[in-house]
């Protein structure tokens, strides 16, 4: 009786503090604490049972504690599963402050044997949210590598939910379901760049469809800022160069590049069939123009004008202005007129410091060499004259010269009528020629000089001697 009115006085305590308190000293609970368990000799023993009794507990409540025989640990219930509670010696993450790091073996994400240090199973890998923040790989040997495969799904890397739905979109893989991918970008609003640390080097703007290297910002189909470098494979049917031709590749071609195995360049017509023009870059700087494919720039200008027509084109020297004032330098296909070298002979010379003109004259290049005639009284024929050019309406200076018809019929050696080309007959002449004639005349006349010098002398002294008789 005595026992049972213990009991029924304990329950009406615990009824009254809603607090339980286990102990052998008689201490009341912490005011925090429903259950307080105090010993310093004996412990508290939770519901112990194997995993498949643990499992069949019906609704567990959030926070339940039992002790699983079978992996010999604590296990609670939350958030809807069973965790299990083990000591610091049986993890394998480590903490470090508000971090944890694993420094040995590898982890699998829904795969239970990892071969790398990170492994990723079914479902989708890798999800970054968030407005901010970066993908980081650190330096020498972090990759993104995709294994080589036959398999259809072969892994790729797009910007987009779909790897077939890339349209407007990046993608990066090698895939044999679609073999004509590899690197593509579809919005053809963007420009793809491709840049180093000091800026844009290489930019794709899709749309025109322009290349800008060393430009962000191309305005042609390729825009390049500096030197481009073509070279050559060592077989001058392949020689580095650029063609043209018409959208249709119909109309006669035209090339750019090297002419010849000695690094020639040239601009070549399909349609002449030769290089209309040459720069020989190996030696001193050679020019060609028009020459034959076989042979080399001879000179450092070597131009091969045609004669179509009886007409020898050359070189044109033209003013852009309203009368376009115009010179023709030309070699004559008849007389060979205005070279400096004619049949590999020297003819002429300009001097380049004075500018003085002279011909040849060589005793080695004449023949039917004779004795001037007296010239005196053909020289005193010719008659000089002042005179402006008709064509002459800027200058409208007044000149002294002679006449070439006149002189033609006194010194017709010195006479030249051009019939040749495009000069309509215009005469020329010699005006060096006079030179010649005019020392012919002073010998003349120093002859003439001298024989009166001697009559004068000897009549000085007849005079002398007349004198001194006289005396």
């Amino acid at each position: 009786m005595k026992v049972l009115f213990l009991q029924i006085l304990l329950l009406f305590a615990v009824c009254i503090q809603a607090q339980v308190a286990v102990n052998t000293d008689g201490t009341s609970p912490d005011p925090s604490a429903m259950l307080d368990v105090k010993s310093t000799n004996r412990g508290m023993l939770v519901p112990r049972m194997t995993t498949a009794q643990r499992n069949t507990i019906a609704s567990p409540a959030s926070g339940l504690l039992v002790f699983d025989n079978d992996t010999q640990s604590f296990w609670f219930y939350s958030a809807g599963s069973w965790l299990e509670l083990t000591d610091q010696s049986s993890q394998q993450w480590t903490a470090s402050g508000s971090s944890i790091y694993y420094n040995s073996g590898q982890v699998g994400i829904g795969d239970a044997s990892p071969v790398s240090t990170l492994t990723v199973g079914d479902g989708d890998k890798f999800q970054v949210s968030g407005i901010e923040g970066d993908v980081v790989f650190s330096d020498d040997n972090a990759n993104i590598r995709f294994p080589a495969t036959a398999i259809p799904n072969s892994p790729m890397i797009y910007m987009f939910t779909s790897g077939t739905q890339n349209a407007d979109r990046m993608v990066i893989g090698h895939s044999p379901s679609f073999p004509t991918w590899g690197l593509q970008y579809h919005d053809t609003t963007d420009i793809l760049y491709m840049r180093s640390s000091v800026g844009r080097n290489l930019a794709f703007r899709l749309n025109p469809g322009y290349i800008g290297i060393g430009t962000e910002s191309p305005e042609f189909p390729l825009d390049a800022v500096g030197r481009l470098r073509l070279r050559s494979d060592g077989n001058m049917s392949n020689s580095p160069g650029i063609w043209f031709n018409n959208q249709t590749n119909t109309f006669s071609r035209a090339f750019l590049g090297m002419s010849r195995p000695d690094s020639t360049l040239g601009i070549y017509s399909q349609h002449l069939g030769r290089y209309a023009i040459e720069f020989d870059v190996m030696r001193e700087p050679r020019i060609g123009i028009n020459c034959s494919p076989e042979g080399p720039v001879r000179s450092e200008l070597h131009v091969v004008h045609t004669n179509l027509g009886g007409l020898n084109d050359g070189i044109r020297i033209e003013n852009e202005g309203a009368n376009r004032y115009n010179w023709n330098l030309y070699t004559s296909n008849n007389t060979g007129d205005f070279e400096f070298f004619w049949e590999g002979l020297v003819r002429a010379r300009i001097n380049s410091a004075s500018g003085a003109y002279t011909a040849v004259s060589d005793e080695k290049l004449k023949t039917d060499v004779s004795p001037m005639s007296d010239i005196m009284e053909k020289l005193m024929l010719l008659n000089p004259k002042r005179y402006r050019f008709a064509a002459d309406t800027i200058h409208k200076s007044h000149y002294n010269g002679f006449l070439a018809q006149e002189v033609e019929k006194i010194f017709p050696e010195l006479v030249t009528s051009l019939g040749d080309g495009g000069s309509n007959g215009i005469y020329t002449m010699d005006y060096s020629g006079f030179g010649v004639i005019a020392i012919k005349a002073i010998q003349e006349q120093q002859a003439v000089i001298e024989n009166q010098q001697q009559q004068i002398d000897e009549l000085r002294s007849l005079i002398n001697a007349m004198q001194k008789k006289i005396e």
